[in-house]
């Protein structure tokens, strides 16, 4: 019987399961080693295809394709490139703009200034969704010249989800394994961009292979054994029902 007493609302740990825990403790160097960064890139996309719960279209028009230390990696660096004080955010975004910034002015649409990136999270943390207003937050970007930034660490991990990110004003996306496959042990991702940019803190740590090896030859190792939705696949019936109890 489902008890929302027992709910522990803040500092939730990732969501796992035996199937990962019995595949970490099995690792063997010997079997990952012959694993490459293109074998991680290359996987990861395809697993994003195959997801039976989301579905995300446009990615195919990001060409430069960094890997990082899981999406803080991405989010630190647009933070370091431009300074949280010039990075428009949306309120109920990640709350780590707000513990880094605490008297942060939040964007909102009719806000939103030409000059300055965007940064914004799909899903959407306060909306539990892709944002309410996401389509027109991606039109007026469109219009002011926007570059917009997206999060999408928890992607991976979500379910009913159907985007499309081919609006011009989308520079980059990053994804990661931590919540997917409970790998914040483990971070790393991938961050696909439209266009290089050689002076970039990413771009220059995977131009001279300063991205840990391991940690992609273990990544590539969840992804031949796992879709990105097994936790979703293995736990939606009882999330439901606990919604619907609660």
């Amino acid at each position: 019987m489902w008890n929302k007493d027992l709910l522990t609302p803040f500092s939730l740990p990732n969501l796992n399961c035996k199937d990962f825990d019995d595949l970490k403790s099995s690792i063997v160097y010997n079997n990952i080693s012959h694993y490459t960064k293109d074998h991680f890139i290359r996987l990861f996309e395809n697993k994003i295809k195959e997801c039976n719960f989301i579905s995300l279209q446009g990615l195919d028009n990001f060409q430069c394709k960094d890997l990082i230390l899981g999406c803080q990696h991405f989010i630190d660096n647009l933070l370091l490139k431009y300074n949280i004080k010039n990075v428009q955010i949306f309120e109920h975004d990640y709350n780590y703009y707000k513990i880094l910034h605490p008297h942060i002015k939040y964007t909102t649409i009719d806000t939103l200034e030409k000059g300055k990136p965007l940064l914004i999270a799909m899903p959407f943390p306060g909306h539990l969704s892709v944002h309410n207003n996401f389509k027109d937050i991606l039109k007026k970007c469109d219009e002011l010249e926007i570059d917009v930034h997206i999060d999408a660490s928890w992607l991976p991990a979500s379910f009913g989800i159907n985007y499309n990110i081919e609006n011009k004003c989308i520079k980059s996306i990053a994804m990661s394994l931590s919540k997917a496959f409970c790998m914040g042990w483990n971070r790393i991702g991938v961050r696909w961009s439209k266009l290089q940019n050689d002076n970039d803190s990413i771009s220059i740590m995977n131009k001279f292979n300063m991205i840990n090896k391991i940690s992609y030859q273990i990544g590539c190792m969840y992804l031949e054994n796992y879709s990105l939705d097994h936790l979703v696949s293995l736990y939606k019936k009882d999330y439901d029902a606990a919604c619907k109890f609660l």
